[in-house]
């Protein structure tokens, strides 16, 4: 969106960006024929090419555009000029509530913001129109303490029925995303009083509510976990207003209050700014049960999918049916997983393919006579053990019980419901070790770990800070192979623009994009070259997101306009939505792609002929370096990290693609990868 600055759009003069999100770039523009200056946004290209997408754009900004109050930013005009739409509001030289976040703010503040914000949705509600994206960076602060909601109907603008149907997700923000958004379900005006509710939650503490490593993973948590209590972070909060924020933030919308009016009332006698008394210590047990009980209706399967499935359902048939035919470790699987005392018979087929060690280092001599030292219990997530994950995961215990004196199991889950069960199973079969796969594991783990201190746990993808004494996590330094990939892209473009693209904003993937963009600039200092990487600035923390890791359309889209500003490489960090990428890339011709956490040349052999590398993740290195430390005796919690040094992470062959990369090339990868693991390179910003 840079080089829009200083073209003119619709009428208006674009002088300078000053603010992006996930569903519009914001520009300081001037309007000569009124002689004034407007906040002009700025909606994604590839909406464009979205069905019925001009018509949708049109009917709710105009819509939007009817909404006059005066806690409302108003609209003064929208329009498309050839692909680009945008909407142009008064422009404010304020700041956003956001800014004032972090820590709790005054009281009398806290009203008066949620007072006026209040009025404007329940005004906006009088209209038929939710707003479907309340949060703090969409309240702008005029002299101080003037509240405008800014944003109304964007967020049901940018909104597509594919987007919908595909992930089962609805448009918001992840944390102030209402249940029934998070599930893909109509919002309502009840939608808008749980996001205000959160924003109440923040102003309280200073904290948002739920905290996880993706957005898909809080986006989880506001549907089924019970709400942390404002009082346990800021004492001073009075057990009234905490009563307000309960009710606000009910999971069912029913429980709620019903308007956004009933809310701030509420909160205003709750903070005795109303002349009645606070609401009862009765009224609060009431209110509070209904805020925290967990919804009573059935709960959908939410599949967080990391990659391809890897593993032919055959071999996974093979593989249990090999554990259940062996006399002892048949009868140990069989009370671990509660199946009946006899084994049902099954066919001989191929063995389950195994890894290699973790480093070039022979494994621990760890056994004394006959028999297993050590059971290992494997506990899915809900993708289910054939999803690239979990099968990867379960390589490594594979290749434990090749090479140790290891018997191993896995559980799968179904849904999240069945993480604790799962673990508990795993617990009485009296697993010396339960592998957890999965970050969305971490909150079943952790309540585990604390009831059970004498048992040893490993958690793939994530680890707890401060750590768990039994509880030893597994993370990737994936900046270190993606380095790699960037200097190797660098070295392979012929256009000298390269690209990545990320499916949400978040750590572990800006990792990823950190070490790719970095490895770029590093072939530029050593070559003296001008490659640049398109999609990601690890210094401005700027970047292309895609807010899916499923829709490959978008995925698709995303690639298509980094092709079309001349990049012949991407690399996106967005899990199957990357698959959409590599469809556009082998349309495109002359361009290819770099895939990530598996082999994508063995994972999507449609793209064989495209995929320059794929950037690593090994978790069967790690889960069999685990085990080894378990089966040495030098298990401890914290965290173990996979890095190149340890062949945690890495970057694949490049298989058909090899003619590609001169040997002067690989010569230089091979130096490079020795001063990175020799702590000479820097691979972060």
């Amino acid at each position: 969106m840079e080089s829009l600055i200083g073209l003119t759009v619709g009428g208006y003069q674009i002088l300078e960006q000053i603010g992006r999100g996930g569903m519009a770039t914001i520009f300081k523009a001037y309007q000569p024929s009124l002689d004034r200056y407007v906040a002009l946004k700025i909606l994604p290209r590839h909406l464009a090419q979205e069905p019925g997408f001009e018509q949708r754009f049109r009917r709710e900004a105009r819509a939007a555009a009817k909404l006059e109050h005066p806690h409302i930013l108003p609209i003064h005009d929208f329009g498309q000029q050839g692909d680009v739409f945008y909407i142009a509001l008064r422009y404010v030289p304020a700041g956003t509530l956001k800014e004032r976040m972090g820590q709790p703010l005054p009281f009398d503040f806290i009203a008066g913001v949620i007072s006026q914000v209040a009025e404007a949705l329940d005004y906006a509600h009088g209209h038929g129109i939710v707003h479907r994206d309340i949060k703090p960076s969409n309240i702008l602060l005029d002299r101080g303490d003037w509240a405008l909601l800014s944003d109304f109907g964007l967020a049901r603008i940018v909104e597509t029925t594919e987007q919908l149907t595909s992930t089962g997700v609805g448009m918001g923000t992840p944390d102030y995303m209402s249940p029934e958004q998070g599930m893909g379900k109509k919002a309502d005006s009840r939608s808008d009083v749980y996001s205000l509710g959160v924003m109440l939650y923040e102003m309280l503490t200073g904290q948002v509510p739920y905290h996880a490593e993706t957005p898909v993973a809080v986006v989880f948590k506001h549907i089924y976990d019970p709400l942390p209590m404002p009082r346990d972070l800021n004492a001073a909060i009075p057990e009234s207003v905490e009563l307000v924020v309960l009710k606000s933030m009910a999971k069912a919308p029913e429980d709620r209050f019903q308007t956004a009016g009933e809310m701030t009332k509420a909160l205003r006698v709750a903070m005795n700014g109303g002349g009645t008394q606070p609401a009862r210590p009765s009224d609060l047990d009431a209110t509070r049960d209904v805020a925290l009980e967990a919804p009573s209706r059935a709960r959908p399967r939410v599949a967080l999918r990391r990659g391809l499935w890897l593993l032919p359902a055959f071999l996974l048939v093979a593989g249990i049916g090999w554990m259940l035919g062996q006399s002892s470790t048949g009868d140990w699987v069989r009370e671990a997983l509660g199946l009946p005392g006899e084994p049902t018979p099954v066919p001989t087929l191929a063995p389950l393919p195994t890894i290699a060690p973790a480093s070039s280092e022979p494994p621990r001599e760890a056994g004394v006579g006959p028999g297993p030292q050590a059971h290992v219990c494997l506990i899915t997530d809900s993708d289910g053990i054939d999803s690239s994950f979990n099968a990867t995961a379960w390589n490594g215990v594979q290749s434990a019980m090749e090479s140790l004196p290891v018997e191993g199991a896995f559980i799968e889950s179904a849904n999240a419901d069945e993480y604790t069960p799962n673990l508990e199973a795993a617990i009485d079969g009296e697993c010396d070790l339960i592998i957890a796969v999965g970050f969305t594991m971490r909150d079943a783990v952790a309540q585990a770990a604390g009831a059970h201190p004498e048992q040893r746990f490993t958690i793939v993808n994530t680890s707890f800070d401060p750590p768990l004494p039994n509880v030893l996590g597994q993370i990737y330094e994936t900046d270190e192979a993606a380095f790699l990939a960037g200097y190797l892209a660098a070295g392979v473009t012929r256009t000298g623009r390269v690209a990545t693209w990320g499916g949400w904003q978040f750590d572990p993937i800006t990792d990823f994009m950190d070490g790719f963009a970095l490895g770029a600039a590093y072939y530029n200092q050593e070559h003296g070259t001008a490659v640049d990487v398109l999609g990601w600035d690890p210094e401005t923390r700027e970047g292309l997101f895609a807010d899916t890791f499923t829709d490959t359309e978008v995925g698709r889209r995303m690639a298509e306009e980094l092709l079309d500003q001349g990049a012949d490489i991407v690399f996106p960090v967005a899990d199957v939505a990357g698959f959409g990428s590599a469809e556009a890339a082998l349309t495109h011709g002359e361009t290819y792609i770099i895939g990530v956490d598996s082999d994508w040349f063995e994972a999507a052999p449609q793209y064989r002929s495209i995929t320059l590398t794929s950037v690593l993740r090994h978790m069967d290195v790690t889960t069999l370096a685990v085990i080894q430390q378990l089966v040495g005796g030098n298990f401890a919690g914290g965290a173990y990290v996979g890095t190149l040094a340890n062949g945690g992470v890495d970057i694949s062959p490049f298989h058909d693609l090899e003619a590609l990369v001169s040997p002067q090339l690989r010569e230089e990868l091979g130096r490079l990868r020795q001063e990175i693991v020799a702590g000479r390179i820097r691979t972060t910003p």
